[in-house]
């Protein structure tokens, strides 16, 4: 099989069809007839070439016979187009219409729309196809590998971070309910984006777990004031309206799950909250989510 020659005759058709299609959108139809002729020929010279193939049946006679008028056929019809591409009458509008010269081209452009992508596929060479079958199937399972990754990861996650209550005021009235993997605020929008930027306050409920036992240092970041309890003690009070500032305090936790409240609220201006811990005297750093669950 010539793998060039079915990619030349797909591309010169594919640049005839286009070519054609531009006439007609601009009611150019008898500036279509020499280009039809040539797409005609080009088909006849390429069926001979390929005979003895299933490519040879690219726009058999009987294909097209089946789709013109009972008093014409595909030979009529090439001979009629040979004719009236070639004639300057004036009269070749009724001609064309005459032999339905319009629903022809147009079974035309609808064989090529369900062929056009075969022909292009069996120009490919074997290698070609297979090199091709290879990338589709190494995608494919790329494809399913980062989705396993991205599912494991929602499900292993799904219960990180901790759940806000927000409230007008000082816990004045309820609004709603948000979720964050971690306290690390430093604006209202970054609370929850339906927040206002003054006067609201927040408490955020769920568990610390502690990756061993030992003394660890519980700090905030705030403006303004905010409360921590680990295990419904009160561990943190800065509870006064002021600007950013850190609180902090030390307490020794067993390995494991304890509870967790932080309270917070803001009257006016910056919107501040970090929650962050050093273990047994290391680097002060936000709780990881992981070590977060609501």
């Amino acid at each position: 099989m010539d793998f060039l020659k079915i990619r030349s005759f797909v591309k010169d058709l594919t640049y005839d069809l286009d070519s054609v299609q531009y006439l007609f959108d601009y009611g150019r139809v008898k500036e279509t007839l020499p280009i039809i002729e040539t797409i005609l020929n080009n088909i006849d010279s390429f069926r001979v070439s390929n005979l003895g193939t299933d490519l040879a049946n690219v726009f058999s006679e009987d294909f097209w016979n089946k789709k013109l008028p009972a008093d014409m056929s595909l030979s009529k019809m090439r001979a009629a187009i040979s004719q009236y591409s070639h004639a300057k009458s004036p009269l070749i509008e009724e001609d064309l219409d005459k032999i339905e010269y319009t629903v022809f081209v147009k079974n035309i452009f609808n064989w090529s729309d369900k062929n056009i992508s075969s022909l292009r596929n069996a120009a490919k060479s074997p290698l070609h196809q297979k090199i091709e079958k290879r990338i589709l199937h190494t995608l494919e399972i790329t494809t399913g590998l980062v989705l396993i990754v991205i599912l494991g990861q929602m499900f292993l996650t799904k219960d990180w971070g901790l759940t806000g209550d927000f409230y007008t005021g000082k816990f004045d009235k309820y609004l709603y309910s948000g979720h964050k993997k971690t306290i690390d605020f430093s604006a209202p929008e970054e609370m929850d984006s339906r927040l206002p930027n003054d006067y609201f306050s927040a408490r955020w409920k769920g568990s610390l777990l502690a990756p061993k036992d030992g003394e660890y240092t519980i700090g905030t970041t705030s403006d303004d004031g905010v409360k921590v309890f680990i295990d419904e003690k009160l561990l943190i009070s800065d509870w006064i309206q002021h600007s950013a500032k850190e609180s902090f305090n030390k307490i020794f936790l067993h390995r494991g799950a304890h509870l967790i409240t932080i309270e917070y609220y803001q009257l006016q201006w910056s919107a501040v909250l970090k929650l962050f811990w050093a273990m047994d005297g290391g680097k002060k750093e936000i709780i990881p989510a992981q070590y977060l669950r609501h």
